[in-house]
Protein backbone atom coordinates (compact mmCIF):
# COMPACT_ATOMS: atom_id res chain seq x y z
CA UNK A 1 0.00 0.00 0.00
CA UNK A 2 2.79 2.36 1.20
CA UNK A 3 4.57 1.62 -2.60
CA UNK A 4 1.47 2.51 -4.57
CA UNK A 5 0.98 5.38 -2.48
CA UNK A 6 4.61 6.23 -3.63
CA UNK A 7 4.53 6.03 -6.86
CA UNK A 8 1.03 7.67 -7.76
CA UNK A 9 2.96 10.60 -6.09
CA UNK A 10 5.48 10.08 -8.51
CA UNK A 11 3.23 9.36 -11.08
CA UNK A 12 0.59 12.88 -10.28
CA UNK A 13 4.47 15.03 -10.14
CA UNK A 14 5.55 13.78 -13.95
CA UNK A 15 2.30 14.25 -15.16
CA UNK A 16 2.13 18.09 -13.32
CA UNK A 17 5.90 18.91 -14.91
CA UNK A 18 4.45 17.67 -17.98
CA UNK A 19 1.93 19.92 -17.97
CA UNK A 20 3.81 22.99 -17.07
CA UNK A 21 6.42 22.34 -19.88
CA UNK A 22 3.22 21.93 -22.26
CA UNK A 23 2.00 25.38 -21.08
CA UNK A 24 5.97 26.79 -20.87
CA UNK A 25 6.13 25.14 -24.87
CA UNK A 26 3.34 26.82 -26.47
CA UNK A 27 3.97 29.96 -24.32
CA UNK A 28 7.61 30.24 -26.03
CA UNK A 29 5.63 29.02 -29.49
CA UNK A 30 3.24 32.22 -29.14
CA UNK A 31 6.06 34.55 -28.19
CA UNK A 32 7.99 33.56 -31.24
CA UNK A 33 4.68 33.61 -33.89
CA UNK A 34 4.48 37.61 -32.01
CA UNK A 35 8.00 38.61 -33.19
CA UNK A 36 7.44 37.04 -36.43
CA UNK A 37 4.44 39.07 -37.42
CA UNK A 38 5.74 42.06 -35.54
CA UNK A 39 8.61 41.59 -37.53
CA UNK A 40 7.15 40.99 -41.07
CA UNK A 41 4.37 43.73 -40.61
CA UNK A 42 7.76 46.20 -39.81
CA UNK A 43 9.30 45.02 -42.85
CA UNK A 44 6.40 45.40 -44.97
CA UNK A 45 5.77 49.08 -43.90
CA UNK A 46 9.31 49.94 -44.41
CA UNK A 47 9.06 48.22 -47.60
CA UNK A 48 5.60 50.47 -48.65
CA UNK A 49 7.06 53.64 -47.29
CA UNK A 50 10.21 53.28 -49.76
Amino acid sequence: NQIKHVSIEIGSRANIDLLSGGYTAVFLNVILIAIFFTATSYLLENKINI
